[in-house]
């Protein structure tokens, strides 16, 4: 994983948070997850890739146990049908679950959070043709606090850049 993408925030001094979106997606472990499985319980850092990136997907396997050990989820949002995710998950034995949003609808809704306040003259749909692949780090209490985009995946921030969020994160939330 590449470290060419810097974690964003919201606001002028960078302190805002913005509600994450609710979701429910079939997954390729055979459920159904949903945002809400995870709230008030650990945070959650979201990928949304556009297409299957093996190496990328195995790179983001090892990042993903580590950010379990500390207590997060790692979802990964692609906008395939889930018997593609199914597969892929199980010939590249992958334990980090990768959700189906064929329609690409939760990446909007994600989207729409980074957009400027007023501004009327970008969509969702013209900056996920710009952005390509998007994280997402949200709180236990589903609140996103950061994000970064790229033109592809492998080209998002890093562990350590994650890792550090995580961790204000838990300090913030833990007195």
């Amino acid at each position: 994983m590449n470290v060419n993408a810097k974690l964003e925030g919201f606001g002028v001094y960078n302190n805002r948070e913005k509600m994450a979106p609710a979701f429910k997606l079939a997954a390729s472990t055979g459920t159904k997850i949903a945002s809400w499985d995870y709230k008030q319980r650990q945070p959650l850092v979201l990928y949304f890739i556009p297409r299957l990136e093996e190496t990328f997907l195995q790179q983001l396997e090892e990042v993903a146990r580590e950010l379990q050990a500390y207590g997060t989820e790692v979802l990964v949002l692609l906008p395939l049908p889930v018997e593609d995710l199914k597969e892929a998950a199980a010939r590249l034995k992958l334990s980090v679950p990768l959700l189906s949003d064929e329609s690409g609808e939760t990446y909007r809704k994600y989207l729409k959070l980074i957009l400027p306040e007023g501004n009327n003259n970008d969509s969702p749909e013209e900056l996920e043709k710009t952005a390509g692949a998007a994280v997402f780090v949200a709180d236990r209490f589903g609140a996103i606090s950061r994000f970064a985009t790229a033109t592809k995946a492998a080209d998002l921030p890093g562990q350590s850049d994650i890792m550090a969020m995580l961790e204000f994160l838990g300090n913030l939330c833990n007195p």
